[in-house]
């Protein structure tokens, strides 16, 4: 048994991809593959560069040596239950039934691109649904990173050995993914997360608004935050339709927690368009102490990004 584990990690040095290295074509693939999940390429301009250095990080982590264990950083690694590991590949009779690749030093807190690669051919997954869940370690908390049917193989390949994928996760640490085909296990991995930065998120103009947020995906005009105190807040989201489908809401992550709080929910939820958005949402928030909180957006179920803000004490300016 041990040699035929030697046996096996030996071979997981090596690339799963036919080349040694990542030609400008596959590049270009992996891109065009993360845009037709966005709706058949319909993707706003900034959405296409985030889209085209995420493919270029991911197959840059595809190119290293082994199964790639990627460093945390300074404060992630929280403690996960006992007996889990990074682990980047799932075996199956001694050979990887599939493996992923983050994206180089990948962090939480900002969407990050992940390159999935299945050795199966592409009738074990052809017209199933494909759904990866991640379960927090330390926390136990859980987030459905992607729900998709599965109708062709990846470009230029005949099955999935390159199917890229990008999603947000809050927490730093450790992340199992758990992979289902039509909702039965098909196995899982583990990855490790760096520590999100916790400085506020910027603002940015649209239309004839300051918003703060992820430009381009999520954000809302600031009225500011008062601990305790409700508050109306008008959400802008970009996307396209496939994107707006499902209920809206929102939770909160105070800095050094790692629980959530339920903040807002609402279905149907969206409006029509405004102040260059696609779509729009009112709503009334309240976050119920001071301090620094990371908003969790999201849309049927998916998370969008997240984004930081102050919240004030009572009375003060």
């Amino acid at each position: 048994m041990k040699e035929r584990e030697e046996a096996w990690a030996e071979k997981m040095k090596a690339s799963p991809f036919g080349s040694a290295r990542f030609t400008g074509e596959m590049r270009q693939a992996v891109n065009r593959k993360l845009q037709e999940r966005t709706g058949n390429g319909l993707v706003r301009s900034r959405a296409r560069r985030r889209g085209l250095v995420l493919s270029a990080l991911i197959l840059a982590a595809a190119c290293m040596a082994g199964i790639g264990l990627l460093p945390l950083g300074d404060g992630a690694g929280r403690q996960a239950p006992a007996g889990w590991e990074e682990q980047h590949a799932y075996p199956e009779e001694g050979k990887p039934l599939f493996s992923v690749y983050p994206e180089p030093e990948a962090k939480a807190g900002i969407m990050q691109g992940y390159l999935f690669s299945f050795t199966a051919p592409f009738h074990t997954f052809a017209g199933k649904s494909l759904e990866v869940l991640a379960v927090h370690g330390a926390s136990g908390l859980q987030e459905t990173v992607l729900s998709e049917t599965i109708r062709n193989p990846d470009s230029g390949y005949e099955g999935l050995q390159r199917h890229g994928m990008q999603f947000t996760l809050p927490l730093g640490g450790l992340w199992r993914l758990d992979v289902l085909l039509d909702g039965v296990s098909y196995g899982h991995v583990t990855i490790a997360l760096r520590e999100p930065d916790w400085e506020a998120s910027p603002e940015f103009r649209s239309g004839t608004y300051f918003m703060r947020g992820v430009e381009g995906k999520a954000a809302f005009i600031d009225a500011g935050f008062t601990a305790g105190m409700p508050q109306k807040y008008m959400w802008h989201f970009w996307g396209n339709e496939e994107e707006f489908k499902g209920g809206f809401e929102v939770k909160a992550l105070k800095e050094g927690k790692v629980q959530p709080v339920e903040v807002y929910s609402a279905r149907p939820f969206l409006s029509g368009s405004l102040n260059g958005a696609d779509r729009t949402a009112v709503t009334t928030m309240s976050l119920p102490e001071p301090g620094r909180w990371r908003l969790l957006p999201y849309v049927g179920g998916r998370l969008l990004d997240t984004i930081v803000v102050d919240v004030k004490r009572p009375g003060k300016e």
